[in-house]
């Protein structure tokens, strides 16, 4: 596949998302030192790059839907919807961020970023695992697995051993 046919795969998606009633319902905007404390206060203190000076919050249902099953969308036309060896969690929580910027980008007038991430950490059972994170409406942080959609509670151990998490 071509450079010039993703782009224009991206233009199509963007231009359905978006005529769509999917935009990002934003609640709050909080600088970088404010997402900072949000996460100390959470449990989680290292290791957090924070690109941005200031992020809007969006609301956890727009992330959970319908920017999940747009999200999908993307993935299928890929053919990438599946775990495979050479399409794993870090992937897919890789493109999960940068496409929810994207739509953020595309349909808020808004100069700041979008308070989505990427969250690397250990698992209980010991395995690492790539998911996303988001500090959502009322200063909550959501932990989602891109691969479900589903909404993940990081015990006090795992949130401890986050080793990377980027915003």
């Amino acid at each position: 596949m071509r450079i010039s046919q993703v782009l224009n795969y991206i233009k199509d998606w963007i231009k359905d998302f978006f005529t769509s009633s999917n935009k990002p319902r934003v609640g709050i905007t909080l600088t970088a030192v404010e997402i900072t404390d949000v996460l100390f206060k959470k449990g989680i203190t290292r290791d957090v790059v924070i690109r941005d000076s200031s992020y809007a919050c969006p609301q956890k249902q727009w992330l959970l839907y319908p920017y999940y099953n747009y999200y999908v969308k993307i993935l299928k036309s890929f053919g990438v919807a599946s775990y495979r060896s050479d399409w794993d969690c870090d992937d897919f929580a890789s493109l999960y961020a940068n496409v929810a910027q994207i739509c953020h980008r595309k349909m808020t007038s808004g100069k700041e970023g979008l308070a989505v991430g990427e969250c690397y950490y250990k698992k209980e059972n010991g395995e690492y695992h790539a998911v996303n994170v988001a500090i959502v409406e009322n200063n909550d942080i959501v932990f989602v697995e891109p691969q479900t959609g589903g909404e993940l509670e990081l015990n006090s151990c795992e949130k401890a051993s986050i080793f990377f998490l980027r915003f």
